[in-house]
């Protein structure tokens, strides 16, 4: 037989989306990840339960906010931190927003890195999360899922 032919006879996967549209409707529907798994690998879809679970969405639920907390005498919790926290801790104080979903304080502070105000060859990101500990930890800022 044709390599072309038997490849046309060949049922199209279902996209990675429509996978995870199916894994979200089971799961309101009750089903665990091991019921999910044995669901889809019944319907020629070869998936683990572990695979599934990660897929979930109470794995996961909600979007990252980081919350911009006012501290008394700002100016004084900041000056024992080394330079590139302070910049994320003022670029945070400085903007009009309060709050921010993860996306957007990322590109909050690829702009001041942009603009030259954060100093690194790192991405920005990269530099936010070796220091959110001690933003958390001195009260600047907290995180909430939502």
């Amino acid at each position: 037989m044709d390599i072309v032919e038997e490849a046309k006879k060949q049922p199209i996967k279902p996209s990675s989306s429509e996978i995870r549209k199916a894994i979200k409707i089971l799961e309101e529907k009750g089903f665990n990840s091991r019921d999910i798994a044995k669901f889809l690998n019944e319907r020629n879809i070869k998936i683990n339960y572990t695979t599934v679970y990660r897929r979930m969405s109470g794995r996961n639920k909600g979007e990252k906010f980081y919350i911009f907390d006012y501290v008394d005498d700002f100016e004084r919790v900041i000056r024992g931190f080394p330079p590139q926290a302070q910049v994320l801790a003022e670029e945070m104080r400085l903007d009009a927003e309060t709050q921010w979903p993860e996306p957007e304080l990322k590109s909050l502070f690829e702009t001041a890195k942009e603009e030259g105000r954060l100093i690194t060859v790192q991405p920005s990101w990269r530099i936010f999360t070796y220091y959110r500990k001690m933003l958390m930890d001195a009260g600047i800022i907290h995180l909430t899922i939502r």
